[in-house]
């Protein structure tokens, strides 16, 4: 049969499977063709302008005389947004539903049903044969029920569908039982409703008749957004949960029930009114025995809702496959009780397919926030959390849920166990179908991106918006890798990503924002303009790398408080900037050109990445991503204001013109409906540029709209120019529970009394700094201020304060035993230049803070008298007078130069006379550097004292020993619990086994000023021999102090679990290497996480051609021959050790200490590394060093310029080297900075030639 002979029915059906241009086509192909083809495309009717209104309605009239009449054709009419004019209300609306009598689906867009509705349409056919509508309703000016509306619904007799939306500000159309009743009445046949409606609050009238209610068993589907009132700036509402009960009897055969209930009051359900309700659920054990979805969104929804979920849908073994939750309110999410997610998961676990939990927190253990699943669900394929500061373990969620595609995390932290993200744990994990993830506002390391593209190849869509990431740097390109390399991604959308460095110290100015795309596959992208030039990493030595996009991102503060990040993609020219500059990162990021952000426009913060390099950047390595990545936008998804209001929570000024900024957002934003000034909780102020309006008119701008502010910090900025009579009034002083002020000094005068006026006025404060501005006389404080400032704030529980306490207690000594006890736990003090200090003031803190946990007293600069026996004997008997002082002590410190002749006795007579449960112990008794040698301080004492206490002890500027004739320190005392241990002196001597084998759980060392030991039947054990006993010593530091190489040897054996080292300033004793000149320090046991070092010299004992000259050429390796973690190749050798015939040792770094003057007969010592060329040079002369040594050209220096010191080495390689050899260092070495000699006479490093 020819196709132009094919039957009108065929021709139909085939023109239904068409679009409406093909469609078109094909009706303009014959005669034949045009009926069919013209009817399919009357079956579908869009309207979308005011002019395509009239012209439909004309053509509807102009087809009235013709014998096809296609307006009986149309099936579905829609009349999308509309562009009112004037005479809207003039359209003939009567024509078209006068003669569109076959219309089964109509959609009026935003025309409200009254501009159709009258008296004169209501016969019309349309209502009778439509089985879907979608209608608006403008919303009225008073609350209840709006009877033409619910009139004209129900002329629509054969309804199956109705879609009831809100147009406009004002109340929304009130819904009884009754109505919902007569609706079902006359629409027998309706099975989906969806209405944005108000659910009448007060259901008491019906609750006995609403078990006899006909059930209207067509309806499947009920999806309801009730809310009492709504408009752009403020919105309420009241929810009853009683609803449910109604919605059990009235829809048995119920699938899918969606309802929301929005900015409610806070009508919390009492006991007795939540057991009725609980009651009135229970007795109808029939409900909802067919609902597969729920979702439910409140704001309110454990003070009344909640019950909801566990009293009515788990108690009744609904057999639900898709249950949401959100509690947000705008945003904000319900911390008030957690979330039992494995609850829900244990009710629903043989049916539920996809569980969506939003706005809550998941855990009411402040000290455990993680969040593990224990019950499998074989069918859930789809899950969403999201809430505030929840951890969520990945290996133990992917070994629960086999069956998951999609998975949504925000608002927490991402993590594994230690062992899954291993090479070897890797390949044991089994491969998981996860095929979509996002994950917004959270925190993730860098691992666990190369754990989920192991483990998660089937993955083709990923979101990362506004993320964390903290990952390892390397060194020398300044890259925080991020490996997915088997992952091939389908889309990916990107944006408000930041990267912290694990292995530096966290600043926040050091965030990274600087992000590089790349695909290890050389296919190009569908958008082949963004290539990038392809290079070959070296970790991936077979597969080119291909760079896709760069991505900066950066803050930004809008015009109305809205503080945010936003991501831009950086151009072509931009892109090859960072790669170029990233090519050479060590010698670039010492450039003060790029580093340097003194030029930085805060108004266009989209070219500060010019000034980040510097910082680093991240890149992501995917297999592939086919389409090309969609930056985010700050606006995209629910989380805009949630985000918003962390970024306002803490603010930090640093500048006037951000302080300027701030106070015009805050007045912004006073005529809007979110308030972002009643979020900030915490405020810091850092070295502003002062300008001479900014006491009057900013800080009261900012004070006065701060009401919420917990936390305030002026920084540099003095309490005279904020505390005026006009902001003593404002909240901020009745909200702020800490604060860190300054008070101007004067040097002539004491501080004005006024300071403790202002801290006074903050009754609620918990925690109080006090500082000094400038030079200048101190505070001076009596024991009367304390007493009244305790009187004013009750609350407070920690005080920090640079004040001057006062000597003269002649007229308050006899009261102290009767004054009020304050409990606060931390106190903190410091008095400084020229000062006079008075011990009897731990008598005053011992009646005053009797639950204090932490005191640290810092008394420096002392001119005062030695105080005769007389008196100490009198300031005994007054600590003795009262023995349950400091009780609760845990961490006491005390700064004091002149210790043994005022201070002493406060350890003694008060802290170990009371048996004092101290935990942490620092005494310093440095006086500009100096140690005070008047006595020798008896640490064994000490740890006899607290051995069953004490974690950690700092003795610093101390002499040591048993007697001044033998400054040994060994250790009797056994001290189960130390550890941190730091002894600082002049002229000690420690044995380092006795201390290990004394302090067995000691993590932390740090040694100074003097020499450290072994015993020498310890250093005749064989290195290679497995000790009897491993130590747990983790951190060491070792400063200007003599150590001999066997005790390097003896630490390598013992104390395998090593992880950080810091040697400054030392002297080490050894014999070197007659043939290679090579004084070993065999470490190959240690794998450091880091290293600092400078300054190192060493004594060569058989060297006497050196005349005692130190040598100070330092070499530092590694037994493993694979790269350092940052990628370091400095020498590109790799050599055989003699010791070590089958480990080759991988050089690291050469590094070179000589002497500097400083000034004015002041000297320093400096150490700096060796470029490729030098080190070639020191290779060269080593490889024969016993005939390159004869060589006088190298060996006499006359040849040697004296103003350039730093060339010395090269006249000093005939002294030989240190040479260090570590199992492994992940980070690249850290040369510590320069140390200079002023106090040489208390120095133990040899004096330098």
């Amino acid at each position: 049969m020819k196709v132009s002979k094919l039957p009108f029915e065929i021709l139909e059906q085939i023109a239904y499977n068409l679009s409406s241009k093909e469609s078109l086509s094909c009706a303009l192909t014959c005669k034949g063709w045009r009926y069919p083809f013209q009817k399919a495309l009357w079956k579908n009717i869009q309207v979308y302008t005011y002019q395509g209104v009239q012209k439909f309605i004309q053509s509807i009239k102009a087809s009235q005389g013709v014998s096809t009449s296609y307006h009986l054709a149309v099936d579905s009419l829609h009349i999308r947004p509309l562009c009112y004019k004037p005479d809207i209300s003039d359209i003939d609306f009567s024509v078209l539903f006068k003669y569109l009598q076959n219309v089964k689906s109509l959609d009026l867009g935003n025309i409200s049903y009254d501009y159709i509705y009258t008296n004169i349409k209501r016969s019309d056919k349309i209502w009778k044969s439509l089985e879907s509508l979608k209608i608006q309703y403008g919303a009225v000016s008073e609350t209840g029920p709006v009877k033409n509306f619910v009139e004209f619904i129900n002329t629509c007799s054969m309804l199956q569908e109705l879609e009831i939306l809100q147009q406009g500000p004002g109340f929304l159309i009130e819904f009884s039982v009754d109505d919902f009743d007569n609706m079902h009445q006359n629409l027998q046949n309706l099975s989906s409703i969806k209405a944005g409606i108000y659910l009448a609050f007060d259901l008491s009238a019906k609750l006995s008749a609403i078990p006899n209610t006909a059930p209207a068993f067509t309806v499947t589907s009920l999806d309801i957004n009730s809310k009492q009132y709504k408009s752009q700036t403020r919105n309420w509402n009241n929810w009853n949960p009683l609803w449910l009960y109604y919605f059990g009897y009235k829809y048995p055969n119920l699938r899918s029930l969606k309802l929301e209930a929005t900015d409610t009051w806070d009508n919390v359900r009492y006991l007795d009114q939540r057991q009725s309700i609980i009651s009135l659920f229970q007795s109808n054990p029939k409900a909802f025995q067919h609902l597969e979805v729920f979702d439910f969104t409140t704001d309110r929804y454990f003070a009344s809702s909640d019950l909801v979920l566990w009293e009515l849908l788990c108690a009744l073994r609904v057999p639900l496959k898709h249950l949401a939750l959100d509690a947000r309110q705008s945003g904000v999410f319900d911390m008030s009780y957690a979330m039992n997610v494995d609850k829900i998961l244990q009710s629903f676990s043989e049916t539920l397919e996809s569980l969506s939990l939003t706005g809550f927190i998941y855990t009411d253990n402040e000290q455990n926030i993680s969040l593990e699943l224990s019950y499998h669900c074989p069918f859930l394929t789809n899950l969403c959390i999201s809430g505030s500061m929840v951890i969520l373990n990945l290996d133990n969620l992917l070994n629960k849920y086999e069956s998951l595609k999609q998975l949504k995390f925000c608002g927490g932290q991402l993590v594994t166990t230690s062992n899954t993200t291993t090479e070897d744990s890797k390949q044991q994990q089994k491969q998981h179908g996860l095929q979509i993830l996002t994950l917004g506002v959270c925190s993730i390391a860098a691992e666990i991106f190369n754990y989920l593209s192991f483990r998660c190849r089937g993955m083709k869509h990923m979101t990362l918006n506004i993320l964390w990431v903290q990952g390892f740097m390397c060194g020398e390109n300044g890259c925080i890798l991020l490996d997915m390399a088997h992952t091939f991604l389908k889309t990916l959308h990107i944006g408000q990503v930041r990267y912290g460095a694990s292995n530096r110290e966290y600043f926040a100015e050091h965030d990274i924002g600087l992000t590089l795309l790349s695909q290890l596959n050389s296919a190009s992208l569908s958008d082949k303009t963004n290539e990038r030039e392809e290079k070959i990493d070296p970790k991936y030595p077979i597969v080119a790398r291909h760079s896709i996009d760069w991505l900066y991102t950066y803050g930004t503060f809008g015009n109305i408080g809205e503080y945010g990040q936003k991501t831009i993609k950086l151009s072509k020219k931009e892109a090859d900037t960072a790669l170029e500059y990233y090519q050479n990162f060590q010698s670039n990021t010492i450039s003060s050109t790029l580093k340097e952000g003194s030029s930085y426009d805060e108004d266009t913060p989209e070219i500060g990445w010019k000034y980040e390099l510097y910082k680093g950047h991240a890149e992501f390595i995917f297999g592939n991503v086919e389409s090309i990545p969609v930056v985010c936008t700050p606006s995209d998804g629910v989380w805009r204001y949630p985000f918003q209001k962390a970024l306002w929570r803490n603010i930090r000024i640093y500048t006037y013109r951000r302080l300027q900024k701030i106070v015009d957002n805050i007045k912004a934003s006073q005529n809007i409906s979110t308030s972002y000034p009643l979020l900030v909780r915490s405020l810091r102020t850092y070295h502003i540029s002062y300008k001479p309006d900014i006491p009057e008119m900013q800080f009261s701008d900012l004070f006065k709209c701060l009401s919420n502010l917990k936390y305030l910090d002026l920084g540099d900025k003095s309490h005279n120019d904020i505390y005026t009579d006009i902001t003593r009034s404002y909240k901020i002083w009745k909200s702020l529970e800490s604060l860190k002020v300054q008070y101007s000094a004067n040097t002539e005068i004491p501080p004005e009394k006024s300071l403790l006026e202002f801290i006074n006025e903050c009754s609620m404060l918990q925690k109080l700094e006090i500082r000094k501005q400038r030079s200048g006389s101190r505070m001076e404080s009596s024991v009367d201020d304390f007493d009244n400032l305790h009187q004013n704030l009750r609350n407070l529980s920690s005080l920090k304060a640079g004040i001057y306490l006062s000597p003269d207690f002649s007229a308050t000594l006899d009261t102290i035993p009767n004054t009020a006890p304050a409990f606060a736990n931390k106190n903190e003090f410091g008095s400084l230049n020229r000062n006079n200090w008075n011990s009897l003031w731990l008598y005053y803190f011992g009646y005053k803070y009797p639950n204090l946990r932490s005191l640290k007293l810092d008394a420096t600069d002392i001119d005062s008298d030695l105080i005769d026996s007389g008196q100490r004997q009198k300031i005994i008997s007054l600590f003795q007078f009262n023995p349950n002082a400091f009780q609760h002590l845990k961490t006491f410190s005390i700064t004091t130069n002149k210790y043994f002749e005022s201070s002493d006795l406060i350890l003694w007579e008060l802290l170990c006379a009371f048996r004092v449960p101290l935990k942490h112990l620092t005494l310093d008794a440095t006086d500009d550097g100096r140690i005070d040698d008047t006595h020798t301080m008896n640490v064994n004492r000490i740890l006899k004292f607290f051995s069953e206490t004490l974690e950690s002890l700092s003795v610093t500027g101390f002499s040591y020993g048993e007697n001044s004739h033998d400054s040994t320190i060994e250790f009797f005392s056994y001290c189960p619990f130390l550890t941190n241990l730091c002894i600082s002196g002049c002229d000690m001597l420690l044995n380092i086994d006795n201390l290990l084998d004394k302090c067995v759980s000691l993590k932390q060392l740090e040694f100074c000023g003097g020499e450290m030991f072994v015993n020498s039947e310890m250093v005749a054990e064989d290195s290679n021999q497995q000790p009897s006993q491993q130590h747990g010593l983790e951190t060491l530091t070792l400063d200007d102090c003599f150590v001999s190489a066997e005790v390097f040897n003896y630490l390598f054996c013992s104390c395998r679990s090593l992880k950080h080292m810091t040697l400054n300033t030392m002297m080490i004793d050894g014999s070197i290497c007659e043939k290679t000149g090579c004084l070993l320090l065999d470490m190959s046991h240690t794998f450091l996480k880091t290293l600092e070092i400078s300054q190192v010299q060493y004594n060569l004992l058989n060297q006497v051609e050196n005349d005692g000259t130190p040598c100070s050429l330092t070499l530092l390796s590694q037994l493993d021959d694979t790269s350092l973690s940052n990628g370091r190749k400095a020498s590109e050798k790799t050599e055989k050790d003699s010791n070590y015939p089958i480990a080759a040792y991988h050089n690291i770094m050469w590094l070179y200490t000589f002497e500097v003057r400083l000034y004015t007969d002041k000297y320093g010592l400096n150490t700096t590394n060796l470029s490729k060329s030098e080190i070639d040079i020191a290779l060269e002369y080593y490889k024969d060093f016993q005939s390159n040594k004869i060589n006088l050209n190298l060996y006499i220096d006359i040849s040697h310029d004296g103003e350039d010191l730093r060339i010395g080495w090269k006249y000093e390689l005939n002294k030989g080297y240190g040479k260090w050899i570590f199992g492994k260092i992940e980070s690249t070495p850290v040369i510590c900075e320069q140390k200079d000699l002023e106090f040489q006479e208390t120095s133990c490093i040899i004096p330098l030639f």
